[in-house]
């Protein structure tokens, strides 16, 4: 599972798992560019899935894993990509900006973590990648709120080791 799938750092993951032999699910909130990226590639769909969810909300990524799940059994591989990024100093940026920024780029991670590491654990383990930024150690004058959001989700990924280690 690649989420923000569509963008171009998540196509490019897109495509190495599928020249590597994986089978991808695509998860973006943007169904024309999930679309053109499917065709792009042009893997059947034994191969390659498109899904359009919006990863802030719970019952998108509910109705999304239960296609997953259903064509195609046990998921193995998170990669947590999806980003938005809103170029304004913190003290300059809208709450609404700040607040979907956050949504997306760290609520969502967790969600997709909690949606999928359950899964994994249940089925005997598996990998998540969590897609972070330079911006989360070394803060950006461009970037405030993408910086703070990428710092967490390295704190975020640093906490999931700890606590998925300890289900083992």
């Amino acid at each position: 599972v690649v989420t923000g799938a569509a963008g171009g750092i998540g196509s490019e993951i897109a495509r190495q798992l599928l020249q590597a032999g994986a089978r991808v699910a695509l998860l973006d909130r943007d169904a024309h560019a999930l679309q053109q990226l499917q065709t792009q590639l042009g893997y059947p769909e034994t191969q390659l899935m498109g899904l359009q969810v919006d990863v802030t909300r719970a019952d998108s990524l509910s109705a999304a894993m239960q296609v997953l799940q259903s064509r195609w059994g046990n998921c193995h591989v998170l990669v947590n990509n999806a980003a938005t990024l809103y170029a304004d100093a913190v003290m300059e940026i809208a709450l609404d900006q700040w607040n979907q920024l956050l949504s997306v780029n760290l609520t969502g991670y967790l969600l997709m973590a909690q949606a999928l590491g359950r899964q994994m654990i249940a089925n005997g383990g598996g990998s998540m990648v969590h897609v972070a930024s330079i911006a989360g150690s070394i803060p950006q004058p461009w970037s405030g709120a993408y910086s703070v959001s990428k710092a967490g989700v390295k704190m975020l990924s640093q906490q999931l080791a700890l606590e998925l280690r300890s289900e083992e």
